[in-house]
C-alpha cells in the first residue's frame, strides 16, 4: 500500500477519534447538565452519632454509596426527577426518603436511623472464626454500643459504660480518682476463687487484675484503655455462652471491640472534658465525734459520762478547718482530651488517636495521670485476604485516695485528742517546726495526725504503669465457604509501685513506720501472649434450604509475672528516703507463670435461617492442673427459633419473636500453686543450705499440695426469648439460668497425722480440693421502650431488671468457712454470708449504766453446724438463748444483691437536645459496716460508748463489734444526669466542621432511698448513720463488708467534640 494512502487513512482514523470524544463529552455534558446530586448525613437516633458504612441507593437506578466515617455521604449524577432514597445498615431499621432533584442542583437529605429492637443478624464474637449472628446464638448475648451511650451519658471510663445497663451484670464502683470497679456476671459462684470474668481486646486477651495499691485500694486494668477508642462492648455470661473459651471462662467473657477505620476521606474528631470530684454533704458521708467535756470525769474503762451535756460533738475535717488546718476535702478538677482521626480506601484503612487523663481526686494526695496512643490498620489487598493490625499504649501514673476515710474519719478520729489536759482545745501541730505545749505534737481530734500527715513529702504511695497491647488478626477467605482466622497478640503491663513514709520521729504519723521511716518498692511485669487460630466451613443444602457451618479452633495462652521487690526501714535522719539509706533492708524476687492449651469443634446445622442447632466440644490442658489430672472438657448445645419468620406466624403486633436455649460447661482454674507442694529455703545443720515444706503460705496457696487437683466446671442452662412489638417500638428480652458448680476448690485443714509441726509453725496448713458445689439461679429482663416517637420530642426509656441467687450446696464436710470479720461461708446458704453472734440482753452490774453481766445470745435454729462438742446449732435467728461465750456466728443474711434494677429514660427534643438519667437501684442484701463498729470498740467515739447507758450494746461491746454495723443494703440512686445538644450543621460550617456537640453530665448524683438509713441491730438506743452500701474492701473476693473503703464520689463534667 502507498505510503500516502497509509498516511491519509492515519489522519482520517485520527479525525474520527476526535470527533467521537468531542461528541461524547457533549454527550456528557448533557447528562450532566439534566441530572443532579445528593447530599446529606446519616446519624443514630440514640445518640446523634454518625453512622459509617450505611448504604444509601435508589434501587430503581442501581445507585448508591457508602456513608463515610463523619456520616457523609455523596450521590452523584442521579437523574432529575422524583426518587425514592433508600438507606440501610445492620442493626438499624430500613428508612426511606422522597427527593425531588433538580437539574444541575443539589438536595440535602440527611437520616436519623432508629437502631433495631433485636438486631438478629448482629455480628457476635463468640470465638469462632468470623463470629456469629445473633439469631444462631441459643444464649443471651449483651451489646454496648460505646459511642451511643458516651453520647448520652456522663460516663468516664469503659466499666462506667457497663453499671447497671447490662442485666446480670454488677459492678462495685470504683473508689476516688482513678479507682477500678470489681466486675461480677450472674453473682458470685466460687467459695474460694475470684470471679472475674476474662477480658479480650481486639482478640486479645488481656491480664485484668485489679491492681491493689496502698491500703484499700485498687486500678482497673480497663482504665488503661481510651473510652473514646471504643467502638463495642460484648457479654457473654455464664458457662453456656463461654464454652469455647474454656478453663477461666466459667464467670463469663468480655470482648472489648475498638475503632477501626473506614473508606473515605480522614475524619478528625477531638474531644475536651473537664470538670471536678466534689465532696456531697449527705448523711452518713460527714462523719462526727463524741468526746467528754473538759473536767466531766467521763472515761470509758470505769466512768461513763451521765448525761449527754457532758459530751462535746465535733466534725474533725470542720474544727480542723476552723483552726487554721488543712481541710481534706477539694474540689478535685478532672481533665481528659482525645483526639482521633480515619479514614482509608477500599485496600487499606486506619485509625488513629490519643488521649490524656489527669483527674485530682477529692483529697490531696489522691490522682491520676494517664497518657495513650492507639492505632488500627486493616488492609485488604484482595478479596480472599484482610489483615488487621491494632495496637495501644498506656503509661500512667495513680496516687490512691488510701483508707483515710474509712480508717481515719470514717471512724471518728480520736476523741480524747479534741482537749489538752488542762482543758483547753489543742490546737498544735500540723508542721515538723511546730513547737506545742508540752513539746512534741497535738493531733488536734485527729486518731493518728491531721491531714498534715498525708503531704507528699511525709506519705507518698503511687504506682507508675506501662501497658502495650498488640493484636494482629489475619484473614483468609480461599474460597467462598472457607474461613480461616489468626490472631497473635500480646498484652505487657509493667508496673512499679512506690511507698515513702517519711521519719517523723513520732508514732502518730503513720503508726511505728512513720516514727522511724520506711521505704518499699515493687517492679511487676505481666506479659500475657495470646494465639488463636480458628477455621469456617459453611455451605448450603437441599436447595439452601438446610446451611452447616463447621468450625474447628485452637488457643495457647500464656500468662507471666515477675516481681522483684525491696524494703527498707529506719532513717537515721528525715531527710533520707532510699532502700540503701535504711539501718534494716529486706529485698525478694518471685516468678509466676500459667499456660493454657486448648482445642475446640462445633458443628451448627439451621433450617431456612430461622431454625439452628449448635453442638461443641472443648478440650483443655492447664499448668495450674494437678499432675494426675487430665484435660478437662466442655460441651455445649444450644437451639434457637425465629418464630415471627415462619409462614404460620400471624401474630400482627408482634414484629419478631425468636426463643432459645443453651446448656454448656466451662471451668475455672485452680490458683497457680494450690496444686503444687511448695517449700522455702532454710539454714540447716552445719550451716547448709535446705528446702523445707513452706507453713507460712498454709492459707495461701494450699502448702500441702494436690496432685489430683483439677478446676472449678460450671454447668450451665439457660433458656429464654427476644420479642419486638407494635412495629419495634417495643423490644424485650427474658432469659432464665441455672448453674451447678462442681468440683468447687475448697482449702482443707490437713490432719496433724499428715503433718508434723515443729517449733513455731502452723499446727493446722491447709491443702485444696475439689469437693464442693454451688448452684446459681435468676432471671435477666430488658425493656426498651420508644414511649413518644411523634412530634418535637422523642421518649426513649430503657429498663434492665436482674434477679441472682446463690447457695452453696457442699463444702465438703466443713460446715463453715470465715471470710473476713464479718462473713463466712455456710452449706445450704448464700455465699459469703454476713455472720456473727446475736446479742439479746443483757443486765447492769450495777445501777443504770457501765459494764453488763447476763449476756445472752440468739442459740439459732436448725441442726446444720457440728460444734467442737459434737452438739448442733442452727445459723438461723429464732432459737432459744444462750449465753453469747457458747452462742454461734448466725447468719443475718446474704451480701450479694438478689434484686438489681437500672432505668435510663432520654428524652430528644428537635433532634439536637438530648437529656437523660440513670436510675441504679439494687436490694435484697445486707452490708457489715466496720467504720461504724470501730466507733464502739476500738476507737471510743460514738455517743454509747461514752453514756454506756444501753445494755444491748455494752452486751454486743463485751461480745462482737459486728453487731452495731449490719444493716439491710438495699438503695436508690440516681447515677447519672445528663444534657447534650448537637449544634446545628450552620454553626458548625464555622469553623470548618461536619458537626459539633456539647454535653454536660454528672455520676453520682444523689441517693433517692436507703433501706436502712442506720447501721446495726435496729433494737439498740444509739446507732450510726448509714454512708453508703456500696462501700467494699478493694482486696476482698466478696462485697459486704466496708472496712477502709471510701464511698462513691460525685462528679460533674462539660464534654465538648467537634469532627472535621
Amino acid at each position: 500500500m502507498p505510503r500516502c494512502l497509509l498516511k491519509n487513512r492515519s489522519r482520517g482514523f485520527l479525525f474520527l477519534t476526535a470527533f467521537l470524544a468531542l461528541g461524547l463529552f457533549a454527550s456528557a455534558e448533557k447528562v450532566s447538565a439534566q441530572a443532579g446530586t445528593i447530599a446529606g448525613a446519616v446519624t443514630s437516633a440514640q445518640g446523634g452519632q454518625q453512622l459509617s458504612a450505611a448504604q444509601i441507593f435508589i434501587s430503581d437506578l442501581d445507585i448508591g454509596v457508602l456513608s463515610q466515617a463523619n456520616g457523609r455521604y455523596l450521590l452523584l449524577n442521579v437523574p432529575a426527577g422524583t426518587h425514592t432514597v433508600t438507606v440501610n445498615r445492620i442493626g438499624y431499621r430500613v428508612e426511606e426518603a422522597t427527593v425531588t432533584v433538580a437539574s444541575g442542583g443539589t438536595v440535602v437529605q440527611d437520616f436519623t436511623l432508629t437502631e433495631e429492637a433485636l438486631q438478629l443478624d448482629e455480628v457476635i464474637v463468640t470465638g469462632t472464626a468470623g463470629g456469629q449472628q445473633r439469631r444462631a446464638i441459643g444464649n443471651a448475648v449483651a451489646s454496648v454500643n460505646v459511642a451511643d451511650v458516651a453520647a448520652t451519658s456522663a460516663v468516664r471510663q469503659i466499666e462506667d459504660v457497663l453499671v447497671g445497663r447490662t442485666p446480670g451484670v454488677h459492678l462495685q464502683p470504683s473508689t476516688g480518682a482513678g479507682g477500678g470497679s470489681k466486675i461480677r456476671i450472674r453473682g458470685h459462684s466460687s467459695v474460694g476463687l475470684a470471679g472475674d470474668p476474662i477480658i479480650y481486646i481486639d482478640g486479645v486477651r488481656l491480664n485484668n487484675n485489679r491492681r491493689n495499691v496502698g491500703r484499700y485500694s485498687n486500678q482497673s486494668g480497663l482504665a488503661d484503655f481510651d473510652m473514646n477508642n471504643v467502638e463495642s462492648i460484648e457479654i457473654l455470661k455464664g458457662p453456656a455462652a463461654a464454652t469455647l473459651y474454656g478453663t477461666e471462662a466459667s464467670d463469663g467473657v468480655i470482648q472489648i471491640v475498638t475503632k477501626r477505620g473506614q473508606t473515605g476521606a480522614p475524619v478528625f474528631e477531638f474531644g475536651t472534658e473537664l470538670g471536678a470530684n466534689y465532696w456531697p454533704d449527705w448523711e452518713g458521708y460527714n462523719r462526727s465525734t463524741w468526746t467528754p467535756n473538759p473536767n466531766a470525769g467521763c472515761t470509758v474503762a470505769t466512768a461513763p459520762c451521765t448525761d449527754v451535756s457532758q459530751l462535746t460533738n465535733f466534725d474533725p475535717a470542720d474544727h480542723n478547718r476552723s483552726l487554721g488546718y488543712a481541710y481534706p476535702w477539694q474540689d478535685g478538677l478532672i481533665q481528659r482530651y482525645n483526639a482521633a482521626v480515619r479514614g482509608g480506601t477500599d485496600i487499606i484503612r486506619y485509625s488513629f488517636s490519643v488521649a490524656r487523663t489527669d483527674e485530682q481526686g477529692i483529697v490531696h494526695w489522691n490522682s491520676d495521670e494517664r497518657n495513650s496512643v492507639a492505632a488500627n490498620i486493616g488492609v485488604t489487598p484482595n478479596e480472599k485476604v484482610s489483615i488487621q493490625l491494632s495496637g495501644q499504649y498506656a503509661q500512667g501514673v495513680y496516687h490512691p485516695p488510701e483508707f483515710w476515710w474509712g480508717g481515719v474519719y470514717g471512724w471518728g478520729s480520736r476523741s480524747t485528742s479534741y482537749y489538752r489536759t488542762d482543758g483547753s482545745i489543742a490546737t498544735c501541730g500540723g508542721t515538723v517546726t511546730a513547737t506545742c505545749p508540752g513539746g512534741g505534737y497535738e493531733l488536734r481530734g485527729w486518731r493518728n495526725g491531721g491531714v498534715e500527715r498525708w503531704d507528699l513529702d511525709r506519705y507518698n504511695n503511687f504506682t507508675r504503669s506501662k501497658r502495650s497491647t498488640w493484636s494482629l488478626q489475619a484473614t483468609v477467605n480461599p474460597y467462598e465457604w472457607l474461613t480461616s482466622r489468626v490472631t497473635v497478640g500480646l498484652d505487657q503491663l509493667n508496673d512499679w509501685e512506690e511507698r515513702f513514709i517519711s521519719r517523723e520521729g513520732i508514732s502518730f504519723f503513720h503508726g511505728s513506720n512513720g516514727r522511724e521511716g520506711d521505704m518499699m518498692i515493687q517492679q511487676r511485669d505481666h506479659p500475657v501472649w495470646t494465639l488463636d487460630w480458628g477455621t469456617n466451613a459453611t455451605t448450603r443444602l437441599m436447595d439452601d434450604q438446610l446451611g452447616s457451618t463447621t468450625s474447628i479452633g485452637a488457643q495457647y495462652y500464656t500468662k507471666s509475672q515477675y516481681e522483684t521487690f525491696a524494703h527498707g526501714e529506719e532513717f537515721a535522719i528525715r531527710a533520707l528516703s532510699t532502700v540503701s539509706a535504711a539501718a534494716q533492708r529486706e529485698g525478694g524476687q518471685t516468678f509466676l507463670e500459667n499456660s493454657t492449651l486448648g482445642l475446640y469443634v462445633q458443628q451448627q446445622f439451621d433450617w431456612q435461617n430461622r431454625i439452628f442447632v449448635t453442638a461443641a466440644v472443648r478440650g483443655d490442658d492447664n499448668s495450674a492442673f494437678g499432675t494426675n489430672y487430665e484435660a478437662a472438657v466442655y460441651p455445649k448445645f444450644s437451639a434457637t427459633w425465629v418464630l415471627s419468620e415462619e409462614d404460620f406466624w400471624n401474630f400482627d403486633f408482634l414484629d419478631q419473636f425468636r426463643l432459645r436455649s443453651a446448656w454448656g460447661k466451662a471451668g475455672k482454674q485452680p490458683d497457680i500453686f494450690a496444686a503444687t507442694q511448695l517449700f522455702f529455703p532454710q539454714t540447716g545443720p552445719g550451716g547448709a543450705s535446705i528446702l523445707t515444706p513452706d507453713p507460712s503460705a498454709a492459707n495461701v496457696a494450699g502448702t500441702i499440695g494436690n496432685p489430683d487437683l483439677g478446676p472449678e466446671v460450671g454447668q450451665e442452662i439457660e433458656i429464654g426469648f427476644d420479642a419486638s412489638m407494635f412495629e419495634g417500638r417495643v423490644a424485650t428480652s427474658f432469659t432464665y439460668y441455672s448453674r451447678v458448680t462442681k468440683d468447687a476448690i475448697i482449702p482443707k485443714t490437713v490432719p496433724p497425722s499428715l503433718w508434723a509441726p515443729e517449733n513455731n509453725e502452723p499446727s493446722s496448713p491447709v491443702q485444696f480440693v475439689n469437693v464442693g458445689q454451688t448452684s446459681n439461679w435468676g432471671t435477666e429482663m430488658t425493656l426498651n421502650i420508644q414511649a413518644i416517637t411523634e412530634g418535637p420530642a422523642r421518649l426513649d426509656i430503657d429498663v434492665a431488671f436482674t434477679t441472682q441467687n446463690n447457695r452453696i450446696d457442699d463444702m465438703g464436710g466443713i460446715e463453715r468457712i470465715q471470710e473476713g470479720r464479718s462473713r463466712a461461708h455456710f452449706e445450704g446458704y448464700p455465699i459469703a454470708v454476713a455472720s456473727d453472734k446475736r446479742v439479746m440482753s443483757a443486765d447492769f452490774v450495777s445501777g443504770d449504766r457501765g459494764s453488763v453481766t447476763n449476756i445472752m445470745c440468739d442459740g439459732g435454729t436448725g441442726t446444720q453446724i457440728t460444734k467442737s462438742d459434737g452438739t448442733k446449732y442452727g445459723a438461723d435467728f429464732g432459737g432459744a438463748l444462750v449465753p453469747c461465750a457458747d452462742a454461734p456466728r448466725l447468719v443475718w443474711g446474704r451480701t450479694d444483691p438478689s434484686r438489681l434494677l437500672n432505668v435510663t429514660p432520654t428524652f430528644t427534643i428537635l433532634d439536637d437536645w438530648r437529656v437523660s438519667a440513670n436510675f441504679d437501684a439494687m436490694w435484697g442484701h445486707w452490708m457489715a459496716h466496720d467504720y461504724a463498729t470501730a466507733r464502739y470498740t476500738s476507737h471510743p467515739t460514738s455517743k454509747a460508748v461514752w453514756l454506756q447507758d444501753d445494755p444491748l450494746a455494752m452486751g454486743y461491746i463485751a461480745t462482737t463489734r459486728n453487731g452495731f454495723g449490719f444493716s439491710k443494703a438495699g438503695f436508690l440512686k440516681l447515677r447519672e444526669i445528663s444534657l447534650g445538644y448537637n449544634f446545628p450543621q450552620s454553626m458548625a460550617d464555622m469553623i470548618g466542621a461536619s458537626s459539633a456537640n456539647i454535653r454536660v453530665g454528672a455520676r453520682n448524683v444523689a441517693r433517692l432511698w436507703l433501706q436502712d438509713e442506720w447501721a446495726g441491730d435496729d433494737r439498740l438506743k444509739y446507732n450510726e448513720p448509714v454512708s453508703d452500701p456500696e462501700i467494699g474492701r478493694s482486696v476482698y473476693n466478696f462485697a459486704g463488708e466496708d472496712g477502709g473503703g471510701w464511698p462513691p464520689i460525685p462528679q460533674w463534667t462539660v464534654r465538648f467534640g467537634v469532627t472535621f
